[in-house]
């Protein structure tokens, strides 16, 4: 097994989810999110969906304006976590 991981292969472990992968691929996975930031605004939407899917199943009120600010202060700035 690579200690390196392709961005195809990160984001079918991000969808997976943290608590279904073991350790050494959580390990690899985090190491990766350290260098790509592609693959870190993928997991940033795909947890934002994830959200948005949650509340809108559970019937409650979604304030759509309120996660468009969000995204867009998320992605727009310059610095990148």
């Amino acid at each position: 097994m690579k200690l390196r991981m392709s961005c195809k292969e990160a984001s079918e472990k991000m969808d997976l989810g943290v608590g279904r992968l073991s350790f050494l691929t959580w390990l690899r996975l985090e190491l990766h999110l350290l260098i790509c930031l592609a693959c870190r605004r993928y997991l940033a939407m795909s947890q934002a969906l994830r959200s948005v899917a949650r509340e809108l199943v559970s019937g409650k009120s979604f304030d759509f304006e309120r996660l468009n600010r969000e995204l867009r202060e998320k992605f727009s700035s310059p610095s990148e976590s």
